[in-house]
């Protein structure tokens, strides 16, 4: 725990502001995965944020192997589609959450043809079922090496 002023804040983990591409469901994904301090920004905040589900592993504050390390970047993708399109509606939702999703699989083997992929959808079902299709492949990868 730590302060800031009077103002106690139980971690050392903030989501800080910087601009580009965050909104409000993704600071409330950051925050119920344990942040202690998430911020308001102009405009966005996302890549930082991967690093950090890299670096902290959020679940069980533990390092994950590759495989788990994958998974937890697509759930979160999908949870923050989710909370998207309730804020915004499907169809922007969608729209956004094609630059969101291409962010999550930054740094992933093979991103880029599901990336085109993902900027061509226009639904929800399609995303998750490319983003599914995508994490199968390098499970299968991981398995085979």
């Amino acid at each position: 725990m730590f302060k800031i002023g009077h103002i106690e804040i139980p971690n050392r983990v903030v989501l800080a502001p910087m601009a580009g591409v965050c909104n409000s469901a993704f600071r409330l994904t950051v925050k119920e995965f344990g942040a202690g301090l998430v911020c308001a920004d102009w405009s966005g905040c996302i890549r930082k944020s991967l690093d950090y589900l890299s670096y902290c592993e959020i679940l069980g504050n533990r390092r994950a192997d590759r495989r788990s390390n994958t998974n937890t970047k697509i759930e979160v993708c999908k949870l923050h589609m989710d909370r998207l399109i309730a804020l915004k509606g499907k169809k922007i939702a969608i729209m956004e959450m094609r630059k969101h999703a291409a962010w999550y699989l930054k740094g992933l083997k093979g991103n880029g043809k599901v990336r085109k992929r993902i900027n061509e959808c226009d639904t929800k079902e399609g995303l998750i079922q490319f983003l599914e299709d995508y994490t199968n492949e390098l499970e299968a990868r991981v398995l085979a090496s």
